[in-house]
């Protein structure tokens, strides 16, 4: 359900933002997270992904520009 929850957050950043985003989950294991911790752990992958998207990708047409 996290990753799930997660890949369709990226995908609307994604699509808000006119860029190009492969959510990449596949050493993640989300069972592993105590159930106590899931919303802090949650709450911290979403800043993560919303700083990233916001100030470490670039648009297509960024990217195209700079070539």
């Amino acid at each position: 359900m996290l990753v799930r929850s997660l890949n369709g957050y990226v995908q609307n950043l994604a699509k808000e933002h006119g860029k190009k985003i492969e959510f990449q989950h596949s050493d993640f294991d989300p069972e592993r997270i105590p159930l106590e911790y899931t919303t802090v752990v949650r709450d911290a992958l979403i800043q993560l992904i919303r700083n990233s998207v916001f100030h470490g990708l670039e648009s297509v047409e960024e990217r195209t520009k700079s070539r």
